[in-house]
């Protein structure tokens, strides 16, 4: 547990200390945070909303703009991440922050709204969201894109998904998450940060 909160400790601090020299400038800076906790169909975790109030708390004390949402449904998701998309337009510094269940399938990462059930294959398009969605939704052009994601916990609903397909595949649902390869989208600088090594699971 102290590896987890003093990971989440020094990305606070490494947000504050990269932004706290340029306070006296016209930088903009915007940041989408969710925080989903309370699963239908999932273990409750009691972390995530805490962790999303002092990500906004923080960013907000150095000059962020903040896209708040807690324990969104997808719609609700989808819902935050298109007003980000928009308003994160332009913006020299943008910054995504997730935590909550997420999974990995084929070695692509999605997280969990907190109304989703997955009892069938189909349900890994329809009802969680790509990460790419977050990465995608950083503006072509700022300064710099952030993206952090803790959501790597034991998982019953990625069990639950694994076993609705068949034994051939069941093995591409993996613990944790996976390392993300990208080449950014533009952006002068990307920086994707995970709460434990890739195919790691953290405590809540």
């Amino acid at each position: 547990m102290n590896k987890i909160m003093n990971w989440f400790a020094a990305i606070l601090a490494w947000i504050a200390l990269s932004t706290v020299a340029h306070a006296a400038t016209d930088e903009r800076r915007v940041a989408l945070v969710i925080g989903n906790g309370e699963y239908t169909a999932a273990q409750k975790l009691p972390n995530p909303g805490n962790d999303s109030a002092l990500m906004s708390k923080t960013l907000r004390d150095i000059g962020f703009e903040v896209i708040e949402g807690r324990d969104l449904s997808r719609i609700g998701m989808i819902k935050v991440i298109d007003e980000f998309t928009e308003r994160a337009f332009g913006a020299d510094v943008a910054l995504s922050f997730y935590a909550g269940h997420g999974m990995q399938v084929d070695g692509k990462n999605y997280m969990i709204p907190v109304d989703a059930e997955l009892d069938s294959a189909a349900h890994l398009k329809t009802r969680t969201i790509a990460m790419d969605s977050f990465i995608d939704a950083l503006p072509s052009d700022p300064g710099v894109g952030i993206l952090i994601i803790a959501a790597c916990r034991n998982n019953p609903l990625a069990r639950a998904f694994a076993n609705t397909l068949p034994a051939t595949r069941a093995a591409s649902v993996r613990s944790g998450l996976a390392p993300v390869q990208t080449t950014g989208n533009g952006a002068g600088g990307l920086l994707i940060g995970f709460a434990t090594d890739p195919d790691a699971e953290a405590l809540d």
